[in-house]
């Protein structure tokens, strides 16, 4: 197992006007140390619920894999880390697939509004008369 300190958030005292970022330490084999990395995309969302639900969700998918001993080695191929295989996909694919990855994190009366859009996105404008 390699040494690593686990992924936690800097939420700024929940104050929404400043950046806040998901720390966490994982091991470089290359320099046999140490390595922070932080990840601002949680800046992303707005709000605080929002901020706090991908947070959580961030936080656990980082500290699972570290506890699985992943690290940074530039010389190894990464595996997959989604358990999926990497594929191309279309735009309505991808469409659907980033609905899917919302879907937790949106109102349940929301996704049917979304997932409806999305078809239409899809299926084109349709002509009337």
């Amino acid at each position: 197992m390699y040494p690593f300190k686990k992924a936690r958030l800097n939420d700024c005292s929940k104050d929404l006007s400043k950046r806040w970022y998901i720390e966490f330490y994982a091991w470089d084999a290359q320099q046999k140390k140490l390595l922070r990395k932080r990840f601002y995309e949680i800046n992303n969302f707005a709000g605080l619920k929002d901020r706090m639900i991908y947070a959580n969700r961030i936080i656990n998918q980082l500290n699972k894999l570290l506890d699985e001993g992943y690290h940074f080695d530039l010389n190894k191929v990464p595996e997959e880390v989604t358990g999926e295989p990497i594929r191309n996909l279309n735009l309505g694919e991808a469409l659907d697939h980033a609905l899917e990855i919302k879907k937790p994190s949106i109102r349940s009366t929301s996704y049917p509004s979304y997932k409806s859009t999305v078809k239409y996105s899809k299926s084109g404008p349709q002509s009337i008369g």
